[in-house]
């Protein structure tokens, strides 16, 4: 017997999607919505990382069913969900992805995908990573990012595209202002999963803004934050050289 939960967005699609999901449940498989092994997102990638609460910190399988706009995140859709009882079962098509914690003001978020620090304004931040003094910037943020979300909006602000699930995390300067008292390496900086970025916003602290996956939160008040990555506890379904074909369909060329 398996058990398992499931969430979704309010979308017509998501809605189709449900019901195209519950008609293939198995009789084995009983819903329990506290105790679940596995978790069935119905929706796009906006939708995985609007439910993380439902995850980020249980040991559980995640499965995205591309009930939304985008799914970079899922591999199954109408034509293949009949399948989706018998993948599921294989434990090598999951991983343990990195995600990224940002310490504010003493308290935690995390993110599967980037995390986005933007100010108004130019500002001075000095910089240090594992404690040791790396430099001070000027210029109006950062963004960290995941292996999993180096495809998205890391791809656009100049980072690496990190095609496998390397223990890892990115940092990358936003709009640097490059002078003789401020300049910067200007370069994305691929960081060991167990290396801490410290953060220490020297002006301009109140234009500070942090989204965490495309939420925001609280603007900053403290001058210092912590970035570091882990692993997460919960499980992801991506099967095998998914993330090479998903690249080449949304950048390069759509599959013959």
């Amino acid at each position: 017997m398996y058990k398992y939960n499931y969430v979704m967005s309010d979308s017509k699609r998501a809605q189709t999607y449900k019901s195209l999901f519950l008609d293939k449940i198995p009789s084995n498989w009983i819903r329990d919505e506290e105790e679940y092994d596995y978790l069935f997102v119905i929706g796009g990638d906006g939708t995985l990382f609007r439910r993380s609460v439902y995850f980020m910190h249980k040991s559980c399988k995640v499965i995205l069913i591309n009930g939304g706009s985008f799914g970079f995140f899922s591999s199954f859709n109408e034509k293949n969900i009949g399948t989706i009882f018998d993948k599921v079962l294989i434990d090598e098509n999951y991983i343990h992805p990195q995600i990224i914690e940002i310490i504010i003001n003493k308290k935690s978020y995390f993110a599967i995908n980037d995390i986005y620090m933007i100010s108004y304004k130019n500002s001075k931040v000095d910089v240090k990573i594992n404690e040791t003094y790396y430099e001070t910037f000027k210029g109006t943020g950062f963004l960290f990012s995941t292996p999993l979300g180096s495809s998205a909006y890391n791809k656009s602000a100049g980072g690496a595209v990190i095609i496998d699930n390397i223990d890892c995390f990115q940092m990358v300067e936003i709009h640097p202002v490059r002078q003789v008292d401020f300049n910067t390496l200007g370069s994305p900086i691929i960081l060991s999963c167990d290396s801490k970025i410290t953060l220490n916003i020297l002006d301009c602290i109140n234009d500070y803004h942090v989204i965490v996956d495309g939420t925001k939160i609280n603007s900053v008040e403290n001058s210092q934050l912590t970035i570091k990555s882990n692993l997460g506890k919960f499980m992801l379904y991506n099967p095998n050289n998914k993330k090479i074909n998903k690249i080449r369909n949304a950048f390069i060329k759509k599959e013959y």
